[in-house]
This record gives structure tokens, C-alpha cells and sequence, in this order.
């Protein structure tokens, strides 16, 4: 930076003047050079290097190397292979109808890990962590809702969940890749499935779990109507061998707080029980008739029953889950 030829530099010496700095005189007389305290220069052209206060000059910008993470939602078929997977792939398939408590077992299961509730299962981390987050948002406190909730799946949506797990010290990593398909895509199954149905959630399963509703069993008018979609659906797969017997079925019954409450009315839980027995039996039988490995679990994701603890049994349904990740279609 130059500073002009002959240009007048003005100083003060009374202390405290802004002259030099301003301008302005400290006893605003103008103009200044009139004021009997004002010192007057003429400044020769110097040049002047700007400070850089010690600083190197930033050098020219590097070409940044990008790597692409995953969004954390939940992801489409045709995208788990962008999910960072570090252990065995285990995709899990809960088939049911609507509203029978798919989503909301995923979820339970998803908020027990994070708050360190089950014994053995430990979470090591999840590739859709915001897909679980917005599907268990309903059911906190801090979501405004009077009573809790779970964002169902979208009517004929089918995404996956992932969540990387151990279950016993020094077992093996396991990706649980869980398949949440909206209800209305069993119910079509049953009913007679459009040729141009996309089933691809079956291909390459290592478990299949056939919810059956326990709200519904609780109800005399709806009970036979719980058990006959689970049997239907069971049915259909088999039939159409949409997957391999090598898969291990799980038969989970749901909301086991709500089949079992005391509402001081017919049908009383004892014989809610009795009858889910029984046919819970009868649909394990059906399975065992087709696949090689077929356990029974009762479950309870939220609970309403001061008798059944929240997330009841959903630790042993994630360490059947993280059994025999071989497991592969026939």
C-alpha cells in the first residue's frame, strides 16, 4: 500500500485528541489546521506491505477426497448394499398382518439396546439409525402424544432396518438386516397375490417370524380371525415355497400384556391363554411340517399389564435372530 505525495498528515498535542485518527478535532474547530495545537506533515510516497502478523499466505485449496455415509434411513432393497455391514448378514422377515405389531417390536427392540436393558444382546451400532428414530418418536414422551405410538409402515412400502449386534461375549458380529413390510402386503398375499407383486423381502431370508396378534385373541369376536391370518399367510408361503426350509421360523404372538390383562369381563386371560396355546401349537406344527427349525415366543413390545414387563421376551426373539447366519434359500 502507497501513501500519495504531499499528502498532509495532522497531529494534535493536546492528550486525547482524534485528529490523527479522525479527523476531527478535539475542540471542533475546523479547519483543523486553524487550531493553535494542530502539528501539520507532508508525507513522502513509501510503500507499505500489509501485516500478515507472522502468517504464512494460505496455500491454494487441496482437492478434499469425499466418502459417502449413509443417510441413516431406513433403505430399499436394491440398497443394502450401501450399508457398512462388519459381521454375518442375517435378513429377518416379520410377516403379519396390519397393525399386528411389526413395526412396534422392531422399535421396542431398538430403544432396549439403547438403553442398555438386555442382558446379553449387546448393540455395537446401525446404519439407519434415523429410520429407527422416526419410527419410535411416537412413543416418547417428548413427542406431544397423549398415549404412545409407532409410525406404522407405509402402505405397500417394504424397507430394511439394521442393527449390528452381539450376542454372547465373543460372538461373532451379526447384521440383523430386518425387513419392515407394511401389513397390506401379507393380506394381499393371502388373498391372492398380483403376478406383479415385487416378493423380493423373501429371496436370501435366514429367518421368518408369522406374528400372531394377541390383542386380536383376547376379543372372542376376533380371536379365530388372528389365528386364521397367521395360518393363511404360513400357508402361503409354504405352498408357493417362498423360502427355504434351511430358514428358521419363529411364531411370535404380540402385545402378550393386552391377551393377558384382567378387564374384569369375558373372555378372562386364562382362557385367552389357553386358547393362544393351543393354537400357537397348532401353527408350529404346520411349520415344523415344512421347516427345520420352528420356536415359539411371546411377546410384548409397550405393556399396559402391571403382570408383563415392557419389551417382554424380546431379548431371546434378538438371540434366536443372531442364531445360524448361514441360513440361506433354498
Amino acid at each position: 500500500m502507497t501513501a500519495a505525495v504531499g499528502t498532509t498528515a495532522v497531529t494534535c498535542q493536546q492528550e486525547g485528541c482524534p485528529v490523527a485518527q479522525t479527523g476531527i478535532c478535539l475542540e471542533n474547530i475546523s479547519p483543523t489546521s486553524r487550531c493553535p495545537h494542530a502539528l501539520t506533515a507532508t508525507v513522502s510516497a513509501v510503500s507499505v506491505e500489509p501485516e500478515t502478523g507472522g502468517v504464512e499466505p494460505a496455500s491454494p485449496a487441496r482437492e478434499i477426497d469425499w466418502v459417502p455415509l449413509s443417510a441413516g434411513i431406513a433403505v430399499q432393497p436394491g440398497e443394502i448394499s450401501g450399508l457398512e455391514l462388519r459381521g454375518w448378514p442375517v435378513p429377518v422377515l416379520v410377516a403379519g398382518q396390519i397393525k399386528s405389531g411389526k413395526t412396534t417390536l422392531f422399535s421396542a427392540m431398538y430403544d432396549g439396546l439403547q438403553l442398555g436393558q438386555f442382558d446379553q444382546v449387546e448393540f455395537v451400532s446401525s446404519g439407519t439409525l434415523l429410520g429407527f428414530e422416526i419410527r419410535v418418536h411416537p412413543n416418547r414422551l417428548h413427542s406431544g402424544r397423549d398415549a404412545p405410538d409407532t409410525l406404522h409402515s407405509r402402505k405397500g412400502s417394504t424397507e430394511f432396518l439394521h442393527l449390528a449386534l452381539t450376542a454372547e461375549p465373543g460372538q461373532a458380529l451379526v447384521d440383523l438386516l430386518l425387513a419392515d413390510v407394511s401389513g397390506e402386503l401379507f393380506r394381499d398375499l393371502c388373498d391372492g397375490t398380483d403376478p406383479r407383486q415385487d416378493l423380493s423381502f423373501f429371496d436370501g431370508l435366514c429367518h421368518l417370524a408369522i406374528v400372531v396378534d394377541g390383542e386380536k385373541v383376547r376379543s372372542y369376536a376376533h380371536r379365530q380371525s388372528a389365528i386364521l391370518d397367521a395360518k393363511n399367510l404360513l400357508e402361503r408361503i409354504i405352498q408357493d415355497e417362498l423360502v427355504g426350509r434351511s430358514v428358521q421360523l419363529q411364531i411370535v404372538v404380540t402385545k402378550y400384556d393386552l391377551l393377558t390383562a384382567d378387564r374384569g369381563s369375558p373372555p378372562d386371560p386364562a382362557d385367552a391363554e389357553s386358547f393362544v396355546d393351543s393354537q400357537v401349537d397348532r401353527l408350529a406344527a404346520l411349520g415344523k411340517g415344512y421347516f427345520e427349525t420352528v420356536s415359539i415366543h411371546k411377546t410384548a413390545s409397550r405393556s399396559e399389564n402391571p403382570g408383563v414387563p415392557r419389551r417382554h421376551n424380546l431379548e431371546g426373539l434378538l438371540r434366536s435372530w443372531c442364531t445360524s447366519p448361514t441360513a440361506q434359500r433354498g
